[in-house]
């Protein structure tokens, strides 16, 4: 990509982002997310996996505001460590990013919503892992969270609505999670 493509990438992100830039980090941040994006897009695994955490190094220096680029790029790590066939990094990075997911909910009042339901998607990343690695005793653990967490989402933001109203990224969550709960009857 050109550098007069980039400047004009990063321009159009800040602006879309609704947040002035403060400083260079959060060009740079927007960046090294979207290069590696094209790493990844492209199949240079290693090269999209510095690039993601040259992003979450950077998004913990900017403000709250910037903060879904942090558990993104942690989320976008566990997915090459997942293809590069790394389940214990993969884990590792969905953890992260679930955690960092939660700290975004309340950094970031209204993209609340959002980055609740990316919590569950994450959960059920992780509860993946953990089956396939016989840890069912953490996965229940963890799909018990994710359970409780749906229930918040749905008292919070979706009060009173029929799950065909439901919004179909949180619905999809939600069958993740009831699918995971009869998966584990099977290891009772």
């Amino acid at each position: 990509m050109s550098a007069y493509l980039r400047h004009l990438m990063v321009a159009l992100l800040l602006a879309a982002a609704d947040a002035p830039a403060t400083t260079t980090d959060e060009g740079a941040l927007i960046l090294a997310y979207h290069d590696g994006e094209e790493a990844r897009n492209a199949g240079r695994w290693e090269q999209a996996l510095a690039l993601f955490q040259q992003a979450a190094d950077l998004s913990s220096r900017v403000g709250p505001v910037w903060s879904h680029y942090t558990y993104d790029s942690y989320w976008a790590m566990a997915q090459v460590c997942d293809r590069l066939n790394r389940p214990a990094d993969a884990l590792r990075y969905f953890e992260e990013a679930e955690r960092r997911a939660a700290a975004a909910v309340d950094a970031n009042p209204a993209q609340a919503g959002k980055h609740a339901v990316d919590r569950v998607h994450l959960l059920n990343h992780v509860i993946i892992q953990r089956l396939a690695s016989g840890q069912v005793t953490l996965a229940a653990r963890d799909t018990a969270r994710a359970r409780a967490l749906c229930d918040e989402i749905r008292r919070r933001f979706y009060p009173g609505l029929p799950p065909e109203q439901l919004p179909p990224r949180f619905f999809a969550a939600h069958m993740m999670i009831f699918n995971h709960e009869n998966d584990l009857l099977d290891f009772r």
